[in-house]
Order: structure tokens, then C-alpha cells, then sequence
């Protein structure tokens, strides 16, 4: 009980939730980070390394789930936990000392809204970015019976959208400190997102595509002040410039490969 509540306040329980495949070099560092959680489950598709037998070993809940996406395996990851509030992390990411005390206090508000969004701090080059891409928050508390994951993408909102508050207290993205990891992640978001893209109807072309990508390293390189994180901030905004351009061009070719079979059909 913490020490603001009167009367009788009750602390909910919180299940953390983290979807798994071949991450054994980050996972021991996540699981010891929300050790404090009530429940960690956590949901894998098929690790071939030693994934699986770390986190049983670290007392964790472990359920195979196929992969269906990444909203699909929170959902399945919710319906099943042993709590309604559930802790969204990623397996390469370390919660800080104080998220756990700013969740904690909100679960043990008498009324606490449906869902929470966190900061998470980006690491690269070994230390970690205070500008740039860094700093952005994600909404990954959330409760079951009022909200639940939507779309298709890592981050993709909870339900309803809304300007959720922020919690105090930080993720610390430990795999962006690998770019082979980290560029091959970005092939992968950069693919969806495009599909995602032709599906709302768009129809980007390699011009807008290069006039997005560079106003977005403008963005997160001057706006958001990357370049006082130095070389590091240099990389970040490419790396975020280079997701962008990797979308559009995923988006303009996956229309153009369905413009020609339509084509193809009609003859």
C-alpha cells in the first residue's frame, strides 16, 4: 500500500506480458527488470534458442502461441494472463526501478483510466539518447476489460484512442544498441507498415517517398534535437529516415505489383 492512499486502497495486480523468438541475449536482463510483476507471462512462437528455458528458469509462465502478429499475440497473451491489468515490454527492453513505483501508484488510484503510456529510452552505441527518437511514449499498460491491442504494428494503439496519460518512469530499448538487429527489425515494420499503407488506399510514389524520408531526419535530427546526442544522433535520425523511405517504397511497390496483376487479369 502506498503511502498517499486512505482508507482501504488497494493495489491491482499487474501481469507483465512479453512476446518472445530467439531473444535469449536480452531476456534475463527484461525478465529481472518487472521481477516486482504479480505474473510474467510470457508468449513465444517458437524460439529455437534457449529463450524458452531461460525464462522458465527465471519463473515465468510460459504459453507457445504461432505467430498471427503482433496485435494477435498480445490479445492471445491478455485473454489467458491470471490479471485484467496487463504490462505490455518487449523482450529486448529493461523497465526502470521507478516505472515500477509510477505503475504501482496509479493501480492503486481509485479510478485509473484504461490505459497508460510509457517513455522509452533508445540505447545505441552503448550509452543512451537523450533527443531524437528517444523519449517517445507508448501505450503499454492497459486494462483488459476496457481496452484491448489493435493493428498490426509493435506499438499499435490500445482501444479507444485517446490521449492516455504518461506514466512516470522509463523502458530502456536495449536492442536498438544492435543495428544489424535494429535494420533488420526496420526491413520488418518497414513492410507492414507499407502494407498497411495500400490498404488505407494510399498511393506514395518514390518522390514522396524521398521528400518523407528526409523531412522526417529533419524532424528527429533539428526539431527534436538529435544532433546534441552527436554521431549517435546522426544514426538515429538515419535509421528513423531510412524506415520511413524503406515504408513508402514497400508501399509504392506492393500497389504497383497489384496495379500490374489487375492489369494482367483484365486481359
Amino acid at each position: 500500500m502506498l503511502g498517499h492512499c486512505r482508507g482501504a486502497c488497494q493495489v491491482r495486480k499487474v501481469s507483465a506480458l512479453i512476446r518472445t523468438h530467439n531473444v535469449q541475449d536480452y531476456l534475463d536482463r527484461c525478465l529481472r527488470s518487472v521481477a516486482w510483476c504479480d505474473e510474467i507471462l510470457v508468449v513465444d512462437d517458437g524460439s529455437t534458442d534457449g529463450t524458452v528455458d531461460i525464462a522458465r528458469q527465471m519463473g515465468a509462465r510460459v504459453v507457445y502461441h504461432p505467430w498471427e502478429g503482433f496485435a494477435a499475440q498480445v490479445n492471445f497473451g491478455s485473454s489467458i494472463a491470471a490479471n485484467d491489468w496487463i504490462l505490455v515490454i518487449d523482450a529486448d527492453e529493461e523497465a526502470t526501478p521507478e516505472l515500477e513505483r509510477g505503475v504501482r501508484e496509479v493501480l492503486s488510484e481509485p479510478a485509473p483510466v484504461e490505459a497508460y503510456r510509457i517513455r522509452r529510452t533508445e540505447m545505441l552505441f552503448g550509452r543512451p539518447l537523450r533527443f531524437g527518437t528517444s523519449g517517445h511514449a507508448h501505450r503499454r499498460l492497459f486494462d483488459r476489460t476496457r481496452a484491448s491491442w489493435t493493428g498490426q504494428f509493435v506499438h499499435g494503439p490500445t482501444q479507444p484512442k485517446a490521449s492516455f496519460p504518461i506514466l512516470r518512469g522509463r523502458l530502456i530499448h536495449w536492442g536498438a544498441n544492435d543495428l544489424r538487429a535494429r535494420l533488420a527489425k526496420i526491413d520488418l515494420y518497414a513492410r507492414m507498415a507499407g502494407e498497411a499503407l495500400v490498404q488505407s488506399g494510399a498511393r506514395p510514389t518514390p518522390s514522396a517517398a524521398v521528400a518523407r524520408a528526409v523531412c522526417h531526419f529533419l524532424r528527429v535530427y533539428l526539431l527534436r534535437l538529435g544532433f546534441l546526442d552527436g554521431i549517435a544522433g546522426f544514426v538515429d535520425a538515419a535509421l528513423y529516415s531510412h524506415y520511413v523511405l524503406s515504408k513508402y517504397l514497400h508501399a509504392h511497390e506492393r500497389w504497383r505489383h497489384a496495379e500490374l496483376t489487375r492489369g494482367q487479369d483484365a486481359s
